[in-house]
């Protein structure tokens, strides 16, 4: 009777690589173009003596990033929106509550001068829906 060792040792090798390819193949990368959906939410940021009031998209899965400059971001459950005008800001933050999808370029949130989230997603050249 032959031994199933091999033929189980081969079923979970390949079931190991497809995961991890699978794992790869769904990370974002930086100034990647993405489509997400979520609910948007507002945030505040009290740093530094700021009190800003900021929309983000809370998202309706965790979104995996990989950054070779500024490190891997695994599971970021929101991203903070910036949008290209500060009336087109306004209008993001009057769907607060509602549930849209948005494409834009995601980012990595490094510098002081954004809002405190991992991530980013620049809705200058992008158009939303529903």
């Amino acid at each position: 009777m032959p031994s199933l060792q091999p033929i189980l040792a081969a079923a979970l090798a390949s079931a190991i690589l497809a995961s991890a390819a699978h794992a790869t193949a769904t990370c974002a990368g930086d100034n990647a173009h993405v489509t997400l959906t979520g609910k948007v939410a507002l945030r505040w940021d009290g740093r530094a003596g700021k009190h800003l009031r900021y929309p983000v998209l809370a998202l309706d899965r965790p979104l995996c990033f990989r950054s070779h400059e500024m490190g891997d971001v695994s599971a970021a459950t929101r991203v903070a929106l910036l949008a290209p005008t500060a009336e087109a800001n306004r209008k993001l933050m009057r769907r607060k509550g509602q549930r849209v999808t948005m494409s834009g370029v995601l980012s990595h949130g490094v510098t002081a001068d954004q809002p405190p989230e991992d991530l980013m997603l620049d809705l200058s050249d992008a158009s939303d829906r529903k």
